[in-house]
């Protein structure tokens, strides 16, 4: 008995197209030589099932029967004695073994070079996308996206390769079915068909299994994330057995997943075996007692079955497990092309010089989806280089979108941020951003050493610039640390104090040597101390830079050459220093 499975259906359907997209990132030589050492692989077993036939004649040379088999094993002029075939046979089982090794080596190199291309390609579009949309996407899913699901896509183009592997062979058997048993080959491929398309409803439950999955880590990754972002808050609330058992309940369901799907593919691996011994029960009855298939046929038919049902076991596991795993590729899939079809401008190649006379902004508008007010409207604002300004108004004001679209991180939706008078291009706005720094509200550092923190604006910074930018923003006490810019400053900088953090991040932003630094409400959370020591290093800067602020109060407003005011997505007064006084 065996059984002949056309393609997949499915692998032609609209839930296959992503893993044909991703297919197309593998090297062309390695995947043609993953196919070829397949298909020889496949054709190898399927001739050494039909030598049984003259090696059974070798062995009992009384017995009659072989028919096409063995005319052509005679047209081929292959020995009949029993040495000699028995020698090809382990030859062919040998390099069936290598053909299998080869397989399964490029089967990886291929799962690798999709997971690495996908996840670059995720990566770059992550980095490029516009800051507006990046701002409408879910943290958490993308991070899952990034991480979870883009593994899961690699298990899929594994259990794709397996599929295929052995469908190819599936094949081969068949072919070799035939050979010996036109009828018998006939009836095993109906037989398997019916199988296959009775596993339908289990694929389809697979793939519900897969996508609530991708939510699941998702959930999974924003509490992780949140958590973490929040450890202070968590501990200091107590909220800690609360955080634990939200943790639980999305474990309880990931678990209630994986059982489910393990259930699922047990209970189809069960179903199979029971059909497919009442099958080949059924097919050897017939061809003893209808079809007269001789003794010298009938056994390597036996030998084919018992190799079939393996077989048609993994094309179902294979299948079930990739339609499991391909939701996690459209997924991936889905945000990557969310997050190219807004990406920013490319780079024109111009070098933007740093503005002499003013930065201003000409009637800029900004709108938010799902807004029912612009976030800025008809803003006019022109600062004067070297200038230190405020932004002040209450909460959503659009106090922090005006200081992104005046950096360069968002692009006005009409209006225009002017540099000395000259609307800056959209291919201009990445070369604009090198001329800026930003500074803001929570100190963000790496865990690395000082150094490393302070390189990440600057690769090429010199030990002297390094101490250069830290005396600049009142940081003098890094250098005094016992382990210098060596020091490590632990996870987001937390070895340090806020104010010291604070300080090294505006020690960092020097280093860049900006055309205009912003600083976002750089001491709303510090003590008076060091909230003096971030004002006296930003008056150092006066003249400098041309300094932008967002805050409310304290001494950085009162140093202010002009404090403006938002309110509702509009400036509704500015003052200077001078008239506020």
């Amino acid at each position: 008995m065996t059984a002949r499975m056309a393609a997949p259906a499915s692998l032609l359907s609209p839930r296959f197209s992503p893993m044909r997209d991703l297919l197309r990132t593998v090297s062309r030589p390695r995947l043609f030589l993953l196919v070829a050492v397949t298909i020889l692989a496949a054709l190898s077993e399927g001739v050494g099932i039909l030598l049984l036939v003259p090696l059974l004649g070798a062995l009992y040379p009384g017995v009659a029967g072989g028919g096409a088999v063995s005319e052509l094993i005679a047209g081929i002029g292959l020995p009949r004695d029993l040495g000699p075939l028995l020698t090809v046979f382990v030859v062919l089982i040998a390099a069936r073994a290598v053909l299998q090794l080869i397989r399964t080596t490029e089967a990886a190199k291929i799962e690798r070079e999709v997971v690495t291309a996908l996840r670059r390609r995720a990566f770059a579009a992550l980095l490029g996308a516009e800051w507006r949309a990046l701002s409408e996407e879910r943290r958490a899913a993308t991070s899952s996206a990034l991480l979870s699901d883009i593994d899961r896509v690699g298990f899929a183009s594994h259990e794709l390769a397996a599929l295929a592997a052995a469908l190819v062979t599936l094949g081969a058997a068949f072919a070799a079915a035939l050979a010996l048993s036109p009828l018998m080959a006939l009836g095993g491929l109906a037989g398997g068909a019916l199988v296959m398309l009775a596993y339908g409803g289990l694929r389809r439950r697979a793939a519900r299994l897969g996508e609530e999955l991708s939510a699941r880590y998702a959930d999974l990754h924003g509490l992780i994330g949140d958590t973490f972002a929040a450890l202070r808050v968590v501990k200091s609330f107590g909220a800690g057995p609360r955080s634990a058992a939200a943790l639980a309940g999305i474990e309880t369901e990931l678990s209630a997943n994986r059982i489910g799907y393990a259930r699922s593919v047990g209970r189809g691996q069960a179903v199979l075996q029971i059909g497919a011994a009442l099958l080949m029960a059924l097919l050897v009855w017939l061809a003893v007692t209808r079809w007269a298939v001789p003794l010298v046929v009938m056994l390597p038919l036996i030998a084919l079955s018992a190799r079939v049902v393996p077989l048609l076991g993994a094309v179902q596991q294979h299948w079930q497990n990739w339609a499991g795993a391909s939701p996690a590729a459209s997924g991936v899939l889905a945000l990557v092309e969310r997050l190219e079809a807004v990406a920013e401008p490319a780079s024109d190649g111009t070098i933007v010089a740093p503005p002499l006379r003013t930065i201003a902004l000409a009637g800029v508008r900004v709108d938010y989806q799902g807004r029912d007010r612009p976030a800025l409207d008809a803003i006019d604002l022109t600062l004067p280089v070297g200038s230190l300004t405020v932004l002040a108004g209450p909460s959503g004001a659009g106090k922090s979108t005006l200081a992104d679209v005046l950096g360069g991180l968002l692009a006005p939706d009409s209006g225009a941020l002017m540099l000395d008078g000259r609307a800056l291009a959209p291919g201009e706005r990445l070369a604009w951003r090198e001329r800026v720094a930003y500074v803001q509200q929570e100190p963000v550092l790496f865990h690395a050493s000082l150094r490393e923190n302070l390189r990440w604006a600057a690769p090429e910074a010199s030990e002297a610039d390094m101490a250069e930018a830290l005396r600049a923003a009142s940081a003098e006490f890094a250098l005094a640390l016992p382990g210098g810019l060596d020091t490590l400053v632990g996870d987001v900088g937390r070895q340090l104090s806020g104010g010291e953090r604070q300080r090294i991040v505006l020690a960092r932003a020097l280093l860049g040597d900006p055309a205009l630094l912003i600083l976002d409400e750089p001491a709303s959370a510090l003590d008076p101390a060091n909230e003096a020591a971030i004002a006296a290093a930003v008056a150092r800067l006066r003249g400098r830079m041309t300094i932008v602020v967002i805050g409310h109060r304290g001494p950085l407003t009162e140093a202010a050459d002009r404090t403006v005011r938002l309110e509702a997505g509009r400036v509704v007064a500015s003052s200077s220093a001078k008239a506020a006084a």
